[in-house]
């Protein structure tokens, strides 16, 4: 309790200290997970773009071919109306199949980072890829959920979901190896890739299986009788 006799004034309170609330979404502003993740939503995002106009393009292009196969131009000023006019729905329909696909694609990194976050939080770990195959199978539960998507459709988003984050989390953990420390912060020391069981430990069983010892051949003297020689066969 500030002592009401002192002239110094005291600092303010921090915002999560006043407000307990916004203690979750503190630690979220200052989480290396954001920080690294985030600017990759609006490449990620322009690369769906560009998908989806490519592949909406084409088939626009396709489709105004067959409903006007009937009627094609017979002049050449015909002709220059109907290229036009197939390019103009070609921008058209292009440029919306864009915009869905690069806010899908968008959503998609998004939602996988946030489930990132949310199991970094939960497990407390290192950022490893077992955490990021953990989110990518969130991410694809989440989408075919949200899609409603049929059993193999959601079998197969899940399964993509998590393929994509084991292999993100594995060359991200990889990369940190061969340079020695962190390539998310730049600062953490890296000088092992996380396994789940403890590989040391479980290396002279796995040895001994693999590699098991010599039969020594069985001879025709006793087993104490070490200088002889043994005789042949009669």
């Amino acid at each position: 309790m500030p002592d009401p006799t002192s002239t110094t004034p005291s600092a303010p309170a921090a915002p999560a200290a006043r407000r307990p609330w916004l203690a979750p979404w503190s630690a979220c502003a200052s989480s290396p997970v954001l920080a690294f993740w985030l600017p990759y939503i609006p490449p990620v995002a322009g690369v769906g773009f560009l998908s989806g106009f490519a592949v909406g393009s084409r088939a626009r292009g396709k489709r105004f071919l067959a409903e006007n196969a009937h009627r094609l131009p017979t002049t050449q000023g015909g002709w220059y109306v109907y290229h036009q006019e197939k390019k103009s729905a070609m921008i058209r329909s292009g440029a919306r199949s864009g915009v869905r696909m690069g806010l899908r694609f968008g959503a998609a990194l998004g939602g996988w980072i946030a489930a990132l976050q949310l199991v970094a939080q939960v497990s407390h770990g290192g950022g490893h890829w077992g955490e990021a195959g953990a989110a990518g199978t969130l991410t694809g539960l989440g989408w075919a959920l949200l899609q409603r998507l049929p059993w193999r459709l959601a079998r197969r988003a899940v399964g993509y979901g998590g393929a994509f984050g084991l292999t993100t989390g594995l060359l991200l953990d990889t990369a940190s190896y061969v340079h020695g420390i962190s390539v998310k912060d730049g600062v953490t020391p890296v000088d092992a890739i996380w396994c789940p069981i403890d590989v040391a430990a479980w290396a002279p069983s796995l040895s001994a299986w693999l590699l098991p010892a010599a039969v020594t051949p069985s001879t025709n003297h006793g087993p104490g009788d070490v200088d002889h020689v043994p005789r042949s066969p009669r």
